[in-house]
């Protein structure tokens, strides 16, 4: 609660004006200085008094001294050409018919974000061709994942671990299709200052980029390129509204400003399990092998029910391999998703959902005859953020119609956007055939790391395709073109990057390919604002109805009737009341 006193006084053994003796040291050999020792006088003027009051000011130079208080005695010592001593003594007087008014502050308990922090790392691994297979002769493609197994927050330090997986396919020596999959655990750390031992942190990432490598005929390696966003929250209060407390106090008028601001209400997390059997149609029983998998989560929307609250989204579960006859093939199941959640707010204006799988096992199931079915497995982490949109009042401003008024302000972050939003790009674009390709078998199309400008932001897409030549053996080549990004906003942070389709076709001696991807992104602004939070009258000068005209009339040059009430001593309604709306030429009496 607020509250409002007159300042107590203070019993100082030097009596009621306490003299202070302050030896100050300067370097000397220079007659252009000048030094302001004000600010050092005010401290320890409120060192001995709490809160005395001084008016003094002294400026020193090695060529004169200067005092414009009476109650302040200087001596001066030269020590050398190097050093100059004064040695000061301040009389500080403190004024005691003074008022502090202490203004109402109610908070709300809520969730604080801390540093959002990206980082951008690279792993590489290697792995060697088994002892019974063929030598590789050249990489096709490659396909890659990352696990997330664990997350620890601590001091300033957020450290995140998981595994990172890649399915590298190759052509061996005698042409065959084969496939290695190699798994590599990783760790990495992030710097964020504000980050606690307690805190509950969130993460997204992806792989930017995956890239196999020919090592030599028995060894292959992978270059793994991750970005990732690491967001830490703890639990806290927002200042949401400041007031004067109960009471009419002669003359003082205050400014409240209204801003809507948007409030972390619920952040939580829920590790989940998804198994589901999943039926062969005749077009999927083709995949004979699975050796890689790729997981998205497209999320629908949330349903609020009291304090809970339901996930809505999709499963796509995209499976790649080799079919009967050993060549690529493809298929993609989806799967519903629901997830029900616990928040602390009954009204929920929007959210902020990741989810990032922590295992995947899959299963072939004989069936009766040739029926078969895939049993699924998924382990996977929701992370949630429930936001709130929260009007917040505080006192901006503050004066009295009748007395010299002191201030103090505290400066306070507030949230005013927080979305997660996506950008959807297309291309259609012209590439060179191969010279030697006779038949298209299939192709990859995978996305490489964002490149932007001062100008535009751009996509590269890659094209990994096997062929046959003319003479029946296998090939593979790859092609790239540029995807233009807009609606991108530049302080936006990238949280996943995928391409949602891609068809190649071949005409007129040129391959054409037609495809779409899509980028997801996250974007925060905070909005700085001072609010007062005590309020210090000057009793003992009160003005005087004497002392000034108790009428003014004034031209307004694009002036605020608070600011004109401000500078004249009067009040928005007395302003408002004796001139015409529009008026130019105001008419403004003095309120005391």
């Amino acid at each position: 609660m607020g509250t409002c006193r007159d300042r107590p006084g203070h019993d100082h053994s030097a009596g009621p004006n306490p003299t202070v003796g302050i030896l100050v040291v300067f370097p000397g050999g220079r007659s252009d200085w000048t030094w302001d020792l004000v600010p050092a006088l005010l401290l320890v003027g409120k060192s001995v008094l709490g809160k005395g009051k001084i008016d003094a000011s002294i400026r020193f130079s090695p060529a004169a001294l200067f005092v414009s208080a009476p109650a302040l005695a200087a001596r001066r010592y030269q020590v050398n050409d190097a050093l100059i001593c004064v040695h000061l003594r301040l009389t500080i007087v403190e004024k005691e018919n003074s008022m502090e008014i202490k203004l109402l502050q109610r908070e709300t308990p809520v969730w604080l974000t801390g540093d959002i922090v990206h980082k951008q790392v690279s792993f590489h691994a290697e792995t060697v061709v088994p002892d019974t297979a063929e030598d590789a002769q050249e990489i096709v493609w490659t396909k890659g994942g990352l696990l997330l197994k664990g997350k620890e927050p601590g001091l300033h330090a957020v450290t995140i671990t998981g595994e990172a997986w890649a399915s590298i396919f190759y052509l061996s020596e005698t042409g065959k299709l084969e496939c290695i999959r190699l798994r590599k655990d990783i760790e990495i750390v992030f710097d964020a200052e504000t980050a606690e031992p307690d805190a509950l942190p969130h993460l997204s990432w992806y792989l930017s980029a995956v890239q196999g490598r020919l090592l030599n005929p028995r060894k292959l390696g992978v270059s793994f390129e991750v970005q990732a966003v690491v967001r830490s929250f703890q639990r806290g209060t927002v200042l949401t509204e400041t007031a004067l407390p109960e009471g009419e106090r002669r003359g003082l008028h205050i400014l409240q400003e209204q801003k809507a601001a948007l409030v972390l209400s619920s952040v939580s997390e829920k590790p989940f399990t998804l198994r589901e059997q999943l039926p062969l149609s005749d077009r999927q029983t083709a995949l004979t092998r699975i050796d890689a998998e790729e997981l998205r989560f497209d999320l629908q929307g949330t349903e609020q029910i009291g304090s809970r609250c339901i996930v809505k989204g999709e499963l796509r579960l995209l499976l790649w391999g080799r079919n009967a006859a050993g060549l690529p093939a493809n298929t993609e199941f989806r799967i519903s998703l629901s997830q029900l959640l616990d928040i602390t707010e009954d009204t929920l204006d929007q959210s902020s959902i990741w989810i990032e799988p922590n295992s995947v096992y899959l299963d072939w199931t004989e069936g009766s005859g040739e029926a078969r079915s895939l049993d699924l497995e998924l382990h996977a982490l929701l992370q949630f953020c429930a936001l709130s949109q929260r009007d917040v009042t505080l006192v901006t401003d503050a004066y009295s119609s009748a007395m010299p008024l002191a201030a103090e302000s505290s400066v306070h972050t507030l949230l005013v956007v927080e979305k997660d939003g996506s950008c959807v790009l297309s291309a259609d674009a012209a590439l060179a055939v191969p010279d030697d390709l006779a038949e298209m078998l299939a192709s990859e199309a995978k996305l490489g790391a964002l490149e932007r400008s001062d100008t535009n932001a751009q996509l590269p897409l890659y094209l990994d395709f096997l062929y046959r030549r003319a003479d029946g053996s296998l090939a593979a080549a790859r092609r790239s073109t540029k995807l233009s990004v807009f609606d991108l906003p530049e302080d936006a942070i990238l949280l996943s990057q995928r391409v949602k389709y891609a068809a190649v076709r071949r005409e007129e001696g040129e391959l054409r390919i037609d495809a779409e991807a899509e980028i997801l992104w996250h974007q925060e602004k905070t909005e700085q604002i001072s609010t007062l939070s005590l309020l210090t009258l000057d009793e003992e000068s009160a003005w005087k109805k004497t002392e000034s005209p108790s009428v003014y009339l004034v031209r307004r040059g694009g002036e605020s009737l608070w600011d004109l009430a401000k500078d004249y001593r009067s009040s928005v309604d007395l302003i408002r009341s004796n001139n015409p709306e529009d008026a130019d030429l105001l008419l403004i009496p003095a309120e005391i």
